[in-house]
């Protein structure tokens, strides 16, 4: 499938240099396809398109646990995250399932979304925390908010990209 770097405003695209020089399309999020070069897929909405090569991160091949109430960030997250060569451990959607993730463990890492469903996912930072998992913080809004005992968690804003995902966790990679 050809894509076009021309994209309409309801598409993001991220480029990533391959070893040889040459470029890929990592990553379309669009809520339809309306641009020139890509293929008319007869009024199908495409969430995601990957590339078939991995790049990975100082944390590749570890699990990671997302908590995130947005189903459609959720799984551009995983995509992500997948296509960076981690494993999802699983997707939490409210704070009480991010603190029974939290207290059962088995995973090497989480992302957490500040704000789920109206509530602060503070109660499962603090399990995390207590346990050493070391996790990342993400909003749509501001990370001024954080309380002073998460201050030096790596931050993520929203909207991400891969880019942006890759640089959290090696933050995060060396802060732990």
């Amino acid at each position: 499938m050809a894509c076009d770097k021309r994209l309409t405003p309801a598409y993001h695209a991220e480029w990533k240099p391959i070893r040889d020089g040459s470029k890929i399309a990592l990553f379309v999020v669009a809520l339809s396809w309306r641009s020139v070069g890509v293929p008319n897929l007869g009024g199908v909405n495409v969430i995601s398109v990957q590339a078939q090569q991995s790049f990975e991160t100082p944390l590749a091949g570890r699990s990671v646990l997302i908590v995130e109430d947005e189903a459609m960030i959720a799984t551009m997250l995983e995509d992500f995250l997948q296509t960076l060569g981690h494993r999802v451990h699983g997707i939490a959607a409210s704070v009480d399932q991010a603190c029974a993730f939290a207290r059962e463990g088995g995973f090497d890492y989480a992302i957490l979304d500040c704000n789920l469903g109206g509530r602060p996912v503070w109660p499962a930072a603090a399990i995390l925390a207590r346990n050493h998992v070391p996790f990342l913080l993400s909003s749509g809004g501001s990370l001024s908010d954080i309380p002073a005992a998460y201050a030096d968690r790596p931050g993520l804003e929203k909207p991400y990209t891969m880019v942006a995902v890759e640089q959290a966790l090696q933050r995060m990679s060396l802060a732990a």
